[in-house]
């Protein structure tokens, strides 16, 4: 018993004493960028907001955000799982029915569907794009498969069109999981527009920043029409929670950059733990559905974010190029340092990648990790796992270990960049890289990795 409390203890000590190292950097790169451009007297306006509702501006959120995608229509909700819940339901998915999944996902993904009381399935990754393969998925149709989910990771484009022609043949309903990616395209179609329906989400780390929040796209009218209504009349986030979400929004305003972020994880803890604030978040969706939550699901959009929403889409094209920009210099970097042979997704011509992250595997990770947690956020690098955030076993998520070897094999050398930054920040995150990565031998593809 003594034992397992110092070994208790010390791991918190450990965490406390990294908090306060981080805290001391002066730059540390997190995957979080903060909205703060936002002055004081839109704070107050976006405050003045909390409760209240405003279809229209909504609506225009929605219809600005479609034209990102393509001539289709999106919808809104308060998180982009809840979208996908609500599509699962219109296409009258339940029991016995399978939904295929990729195996580098996020736990939110397998929580709606067992909401269903279907089953998520999951197929492997292809271990270049760090999306779906179309083989894998072949060998987990069945006749209970309702869906086939193609995920486009990190802002490459997934081997889509093979995936869509195998989900016609099979008259299967394919949604792309854009969650990752917006604007991305191959041969100047963009990832969202080769299935029924896309899912994109809005949240803190994704491509375009509301805090919280999900769309459904699709060119479909029906469908469309049948998600409007299940918004509509889906309940408000309550106030007490969007309250929260406000905070948290001011918070990462002043603290989601790279000359703050060691601020943002030690004050993150200690307003959790001490204080005892909450974010505001939908946590709960990481584990398994609950009968009793402390909030519906779905929930609308509230409108102060979907505010928020507007002025990103507005910026966007400026955003897009950013990201560009930065993503362009951090392979610079890797590939002077010799990664280049890693790197090689990113060199086709018939693909436009929007980097949320440069993503790329390496071997002998704890090497990197020694080389590069000193000023990047190593906790939030996807997919180190199967299920992202999963706060339960795998298995209990119908996970099965060994059923995705790509996606496992991964998960241990993944390493992510973040582009979504200043132009500034790219500067001083890719003279850190180029310190660091000149000290890391890599071994040839193919020998143990």
């Amino acid at each position: 018993m003594v034992r397992v409390l110092f070994f208790k203890a010390s791991k918190i000590i450990f965490k406390i004493v990294n908090m306060l190292k981080v805290y001391r950097h002066k730059h540390f790169f997190g995957f979080i960028e903060g909205h703060k451009r936002l002055d004081v007297s839109e704070k107050k306006y976006l405050y003045s907001l909390i409760g209240e509702s405003d279809a229209k501006v909504v609506r225009k959120y929605e219809v600005q955000f479609a034209k990102l995608v393509g001539s289709g229509n999106a919808t809104s909700f308060a998180t982009g799982r809840m979208g996908f819940f609500s599509l699962l339901n219109i296409l009258k998915v339940g029991a016995n029915d399978e939904v295929i999944l990729q195996g580098s996902t996020c736990a939110v993904m397998a929580n709606a569907i067992l909401r269903c009381k279907a089953t998520p399935v999951f197929a492997d990754i292809n271990d270049k794009t760090f999306g779906s393969c179309k083989n894998s998925i072949e060998k987990l149709i069945s006749p209970r498969t309702k869906m086939i989910v193609a995920q486009h990771s990190f802002g490459i484009p997934c081997d889509i069109n093979p995936i869509s022609k195998l989900a016609q043949e099979n008259g299967i309903f394919l949604l792309e999981d854009c969650a990752l990616s917006l604007g991305s395209a191959i041969k100047g179609k963009r990832v969202g527009t080769f299935g029924d329906a896309a899912l994109f989400s809005s949240d803190h780390t994704k491509p375009l920043n509301s805090l919280i929040g999900g769309l459904i796209y699709t060119s479909s009218d029906d469908l469309h029409e049948r998600l409007q209504v299940i918004k509509v009349s889906s309940p408000d986030v309550k106030q007490s929670r969007q309250k929260q979400l406000f905070r948290q929004l001011c918070f990462e305003a002043k603290y989601a950059n790279p000359q703050n972020f060691g601020k943002l994880r030690l004050y993150s803890a200690f307003r959790r733990k001490v204080l005892q604030l909450k974010s505001g978040f939908f946590d709960e969706d990481f584990g398994l559905p609950k009968l009793k939550s402390s909030y519906s699901y779905p929930l609308k959009l509230p409108l102060f974010l979907a505010y928020i929403g507007l002025k990103e889409v507005e910026n966007w094209e400026r955003t897009k190029e950013t990201r560009k920009e930065n993503g362009a210099l951090f392979l610079k970097v890797l590939r002077a340092a010799g990664f280049g042979e890693r790197l090689t997704i990113y060199d086709q011509v018939d693909i436009d990648i929007i980097p949320l992250r440069i993503a790329f595997t390496i071997p002998k990770e704890a090497k990197l990790h020694k080389a590069l947690g000193g000023f990047l956020d190593w906790d939030s690098i996807w997919f180190r796992e199967p299920l992202v955030g999963s706060e339960v076993s795998n298995n209990d998520f119908s996970y099965i270990a060994g059923s995705c070897p790509q996606a496992e094999k991964i998960s241990s050398m993944m390493i992510n960049l973040p582009c979504n930054m200043t132009s500034n920040s790219a500067n001083i995150l890719s003279e850190k890289l180029k310190n660091k990565l000149i000290s890391v031998k890599l071994p040839l593809i193919g020998s143990n990795s």
